[in-house]
């Protein structure tokens, strides 16, 4: 890295506490770092949600206790990981179905590495085999004539999607189907754009982004829990649609923001923070870009509830959930991202706490 300072995302606090809190940061975090080490004020880049406080799987015990006795296909390819922790916030009251999503996760990240900064990162047709292995599990619902891949990711995906179409409606595998199949897309994508950084501009990155970072599939998973019975009609709706999208995007912008240092680190600068970069801005000034975006978000989030039709009290119930659902991915990636050693290492609760982390300029 280069010379390092901080940044400071401090909470929202009214005007006439905030400058008390700003320098009571200042002082506290000086002496951690040795106290002649440069801040800087950004906006706070979590805004609302970092308010909410999760509410956790109440089986959190029992399913522990359960994992241990009886590994999932999944844990036998993996060891403990702390993205389990994240789908406690995600979906609580789900235990059998909790568990399956927490395979999925788990998975997902082993999958998601070797194209975001590993090996497949810039070889879109190494990237493509193994997309296309991937995708003709989706074309089984049982194991009945299935050619055993040879790849674990394939394998512990499949058994995945199995449980899933076991107990979900056509019209969720469906959508299920169709999402996995544009987030693998996006990843090939991805991998054609890193081989010319300059690939990516803002929209074009954002779109890709939406798909590679596989909300879509969760939102699937979402009515596979709660057993939802939304049609298509219901789901194609604009304000669902939109609810969707900004949810999806607003993990984008979190994620950015809180992974920029460790893909900086491992040279992988394909953050909306890098580009921003890339087109002349400070890594400041960069940040309160992403913070903006942010705050345009949840003002269009609130507008699209406001417009929801009426479809009647049952299918309104099931909408109401689908959408806490939505709203629940984004609450847990941030909670997840700041319990992690992934982004900040052992530092990762006094990142939280403070809200402090090096600057990279």
């Amino acid at each position: 890295m280069g010379s390092t300072e901080t940044m400071i995302a401090h909470e929202s606090h009214s005007k006439d506490q905030a400058p008390a809190r700003e320098m009571m940061l200042r002082n506290s975090e000086a002496s951690c770092l040795g106290g002649s080490t440069p801040q800087k004020l950004i906006h706070e880049v979590v805004v609302k949600y970092k308010a909410s406080v999760p509410r956790e799987e109440p089986h959190q015990a029992n399913a522990s206790s359960h994992e241990e006795e009886v590994p999932s296909p999944a844990d036998k390819a993996y060891g403990e990981n702390g993205t389990v922790r994240q789908q406690m916030v995600y979906l609580p009251d789900m235990p059998d179905e909790f568990r399956n999503v927490c395979d999925w996760l788990n998975w997902a990240f082993d999958f998601d590495d070797p194209f975001d900064g590993g090996e497949l990162r810039d070889r879109p047709e190494e990237a493509k085999k193994l997309v296309d292995n991937l995708l003709v599990t989706l074309e089984a619902t049982s194991l009945e004539g299935v050619v055993v891949s040879e790849n674990i990711l394939v394998e512990v995906f499949r058994s995945v999607w199995l449980r899933l179409a076991r107990d979900s409606s056509k019209e969720t595998q469906g959508r299920f189907r169709g999402s996995m199949t544009d987030s693998c897309n996006g990843l090939i994508q991805q991998t054609e754009a890193c081989i010319d950084p300059n690939n990516f501009d803002l929209n074009g990155y954002l779109a890709t982004r939406c798909q590679t970072i596989a909300a879509y599939p969760l939102y699937a998973m979402v009515e596979y829990c709660y057993g939802i019975a939304i049609s298509d009609e219901v789901i194609a709706c604009k304000s669902i649609q939109t609810i969707q999208r900004l949810s999806t995007e607003l993990t984008v912008l979190q994620n950015d923001v809180l992974s920029y240092h460790k893909e900086k680190r491992l040279g992988f600068e394909h953050t909306l923070v890098s580009i921003y970069i890339r087109q002349g801005k400070t890594q400041t000034e960069a940040y309160d870009c992403v913070d903006q975006l942010m705050k345009d978000r949840y003002r269009d989030w609130y507008l699209a509830l406001a417009e929801l039709p009426m479809w009647g009290e049952d299918v309104g119930k099931q909408v109401q959930v689908y959408i806490q659902g939505c709203q629940n991915m984004v609450v847990a990636n941030l909670n997840w991202s700041f319990k992690t050693e992934r982004y900040f290492g052992r530092e990762h609760w006094n990142v939280r706490r403070t809200r402090i982390v090096p600057f990279t300029e």
